[in-house]
C-alpha cells in the first residue's frame, strides 16, 4: 500500500516536470534561439573571411568562428541571457493545467524541484538549439579541426580567445580547444540558470511573471556594468560579469575558472533555498489567478 502510494507520487511528479518541459519548447518563440545562432554564425564567418588583398587574415576554422561568438562578453550578457530570461518569462505563475496537476502532487516541495528540473532542462535545450547551428555554420564555413587555426595565432583578438594563449613565440597553447570550449559552456550554462532562476524567484515572490522579468534583465545589467568600470576595481570580481563568459572585460582570464564555478553555484544554492522557504507560503492556486 505504501509503496503504490510512493510511486504514484514519483509519477505524479514525472508527469507534471514532463507536461512543463513540454508545454514551453513546443511553443514557436523557441525556434529563435536556433535562427539567432545561425544569423551570429554566419556573421562571424563572413568576417573571420576577410578581404586577402589586405593580408589581414590566415587560415581560419570551427574554433574560430565558436570562440569569436562565445567569447565575448558584451555578446552573452545582451543576447544569450537576455534571449533566454524572454522565453522562460512566464514559467512562473502557475496556468490552469499546472494548477490540477498539482491536486496530484500534493506537495509543495515536489512542485518547486519540477520548476528547478524544468528551468535545468530548459537551459539545455537552449543552449543547444543556440550553440549548435553556430558550430556547424563554423565548421562548414572554415572548417573543422582538433587544433587552433593560423588566425587564432595571428589575431587573438578577433578569434576571441585569451591574449596568452600562447606562450611568447610558440604556438604552444596552456589550453586546447576542446578544454576551453567545455569551460565555456559550462560557464555560460551556469550562468543562465543562475539568471532564470534569479528572475523565477522574483515571480514567487511577487506573482507576477513582468517583475521576473524585470529583476532578470536587472541581473543582467548590473553584471553587465562591471565590465564598463575602467581598472576595474578589485570589488568588481564579486559581480557575476567576471563569471559569465571565460573572458570578461579584460583580454585574459584573471580568476580560476573552479572559482567562478563556485561563485555560481553559492549563487544557485540561495536561490533554490529562499524559492523553497517562499514556496511553503505561497498561495500556488491564487497565484495563476491574479
Amino acid at each position: 500500500m505504501e509503496k503504490n502510494k510512493k510511486e504514484n507520487k514519483l509519477s505524479a511528479f514525472f508527469t507534471f516536470t514532463r507536461y512543463q518541459i513540454q508545454s514551453q519548447i513546443q511553443r514557436n518563440r523557441w525556434l529563435f534561439p536556433i535562427v539567432s545562432g545561425l544569423l551570429n554564425g554566419l556573421r562571424n564567418a563572413t568576417i573571420l573571411q576577410g578581404d586577402p588583398a589586405l593580408h589581414i587574415m590566415k587560415p581560419a576554422n570551427v574554433w574560430d568562428v565558436i570562440f569569436s561568438t562565445l567569447g565575448s562578453t558584451y555578446f552573452v550578457h545582451l543576447v544569450i541571457l537576455t534571449t533566454f530570461l524572454y522565453l522562460i518569462g512566464d514559467l512562473l505563475p502557475e496556468k490552469s493545467y499546472g494548477q490540477l496537476s498539482l491536486f496530484r502532487l500534493k506537495s509543495r516541495r515536489q512542485w518547486w524541484l519540477s520548476k528547478i528540473l524544468t528551468l535545468l532542462t530548459l537551459t539545455v535545450v537552449y543552449m543547444v538549439l543556440f550553440i549548435a547551428p553556430i558550430v556547424l555554420v563554423g565548421g562548414l564555413s572554415h572548417g573543422w579541426s582538433l587544433d587552433y587555426s593560423e588566425q587564432t595565432f595571428f589575431n587573438r583578438f578577433m578569434s576571441g580567445v585569451p591574449a596568452n594563449l600562447f606562450a611568447a613565440g610558440t604556438e604552444e597553447a596552456y589550453i586546447t580547444p576542446l578544454d576551453l570550449f567545455a569551460q565555456t559552456l559550462l560557464l555560460i550554462f551556469l550562468a543562465l540558470f543562475t539568471c532564470g532562476l534569479f528572475a523565477t524567484v522574483i515571480t514567487l515572490f511577487t506573482s507576477r511573471s513582468l517583475f521576473g522579468l524585470i529583476g532578470g534583465f536587472t541581473f543582467v545589467f548590473v553584471s553587465l556594468i562591471g565590465n564598463s568600470l575602467s581598472g576595474p576595481p578589485s570589488w568588481v570580481k564579486f559581480l557575476p560579469s567576471h563569471h559569465v563568459a571565460y573572458l570578461g572585460s579584460l583580454p585574459v582570464r584573471t580568476i580560476p575558472v573552479p572559482t567562478s564555478v563556485l561563485y555560481w553555484m553559492i549563487w544557485i544554492c540561495l536561490l533554490i533555498s529562499l524559492g523553497f522557504f517562499r514556496s511553503l507560503k505561497q498561495n500556488i492556486f491564487s497565484v495563476a489567478k491574479e
